[in-house]
């Protein structure tokens, strides 16, 4: 296996990664939570993995223009045959370097309910799941009407 690739997202990288969403997703519908919209605003601080010039994982984040000390990352995504093999890992370390150079001393993320890998991962990667407020870790609606989430924040020592 040759070794992983991480370079800036391009605005031209959408197409590929939107034929791979919900493939990699088992075909479930995520395509509305990811328009052409972040690879044309936020390629700068985003991120895409290749592995022989194929796709095999990308990170959606930017600074937070509304809380100046957070990044946040929108969405990764990893091909499932290469999962649990560092790729993610890689593409987050790569992150909270662009997060350090803009200014920020914590990245946030979410993850739905159900998606307890997720959850795992970014445990894994040093997240702390903020409470929510009935205390629980239920952001309940937070994407919307029945769109519970879970959110994550990881400090970062700024540059």
């Amino acid at each position: 296996m040759s070794s992983v690739r991480l370079r800036t997202a391009r605005e031209d990288d959408y197409p590929t990664v939107a034929s791979s969403l919900e493939r990699w997703w088992d075909d479930r519908p995520v395509m509305m939570m990811l328009p052409q919209l972040f690879f044309r605003h936020f390629a700068a601080t985003s991120l895409v993995a290749e592995q022989q010039d194929h796709l095999v994982g990308f990170l959606v984040g930017f600074p937070s223009p509304a809380v100046p000390a957070e990044a946040h990352t929108h969405f990764i995504g990893v091909d499932p045959a290469l999962r649990v093999q560092g790729v993610g890992a890689q593409m987050y370390l790569a992150f909270f370097d662009i997060a350090r150079t803009n200014g920020c001393d914590a990245v946030t993320a979410l993850t739905s309910v159900g998606n307890v890998a997720s959850q795992n991962f970014h445990l894994r990667m040093g997240f702390t799941a903020l409470p929510a407020p009935d205390g629980g870790q239920v952001w309940p609606d937070w994407d919307g009407p029945g769109q519970h989430r879970v959110r994550f924040r990881r400090a970062i020592r700024p540059v």
